[in-house]
């Protein structure tokens, strides 16, 4: 009469005897309280304001600024009811890297990229430590030359002031242009005592925490083609500012550079950890007395 085999009508028999009929247990999921209509609306006016974020950058951005203190998926689901989401697709990882630098100023990278405005092109030298992701040293040279690139070099050292270096450190990761495999270069890094590191031959992905540097300067630095030297220059810093001390990083646990580079990121992670905990309460506590 049902349509089944017997061996099926039996088996299900067997089942239903050992109180086991049910294919699937069913578990009862515990409903997250929302957040509030502050909440969504201060968090949908932030990523209106800044629409390069991601979701997970955005939530902690928003912790940062003491404006609203959502998990990532919460606001991941308030970004998607406002229709405001844009997602990257993740790339995949093609490079097997040395072990990680463990501390500041073990391990830095350096490249040099071109910028065309003003009607000719410049050339913009970084410095970034592999720990942190903080740049210790960002400028706009007039020439490529290997005595202006070892000059940059000898600033971005000046910033460690007297702070102690390890045997070696930094170790200086370049690509092995021409600037960095003349002999004002080596020179410059035996007598300061740092370790010169040179990556694979036409393997960019080598150098590649100063690649995505590169990437997101492209992407997020407003510097436009009809700006002067002066104002380039003063939008870079400016960038390099936002970049280290507001802009989240999802290597760093969506902390800042320089929380890594000179702060405590420990007690920083363990505040916003306590901050989401406060928020969570004050929302279940809203909901309550709104259900009354």
């Amino acid at each position: 009469d049902l349509g089944l085999g017997s061996m099926t009508y039996y088996r299900w028999r067997a089942r239903e005897a050992q109180s086991r009929l049910n294919d699937q247990v069913r578990v009862h999921e515990r409903k997250a309280v929302p957040p509030t209509p502050e909440e969504v609306a201060v968090t949908t006016g932030y990523a209106r304001q800044h629409p390069l974020l991601g979701y997970k950058r955005l939530a902690y951005a928003l912790i940062a600024a003491n404006q609203a203190f959502l998990r990532p998926w919460m606001v991941h689901a308030v970004l998607a009811e406002a229709h405001l989401l844009g997602r990257r697709a993740p790339e995949p990882e093609l490079l097997v890297r040395p072990p990680e630098a463990d501390h500041p100023d073990q391990r830095w990278h350096t490249d040099l990229s071109m910028w065309w405005f003003s009607g000719q092109w410049f050339w913009l030298i970084d410095v970034l430590d592999a720990y942190s992701r903080y740049l210790v040293h960002c400028e706009l040279l007039l020439t490529a030359t290997a005595e202006a690139v070892v000059l940059a070099g000898q600033r971005a050292l000046e910033t460690l002031g007297e702070r102690p270096r390890g045997p070696g450190e930094p170790e200086i990761v370049h690509d092995g242009g021409p600037q960095f495999i003349g002999h004002e270069w080596a020179q410059f890094v035996r007598a300061t005592e740092m370790t010169n590191v040179r990556t694979h031959p036409y393997h960019p992905q080598s150098n590649g925490r100063d690649e995505r540097v590169h990437r997101t300067f492209r992407e997020e630095m407003p510097l436009d083609e009809t700006a002067n030297l002066y104002q380039a220059r003063a939008v870079i810093a400016e960038y390099r500012t936002y970049y280290n001390e507001c802009r989240p990083h999802s290597a760093l646990h969506y902390l800042c550079p320089r929380d890594y580079y000179r702060g405590d990121p420990a007690k920083l992670l363990a505040e916003r950890e306590a901050k989401l905990r406060a928020a969570a309460e004050r929302r279940r506590q809203y909901w309550e007395e709104h259900r009354q």
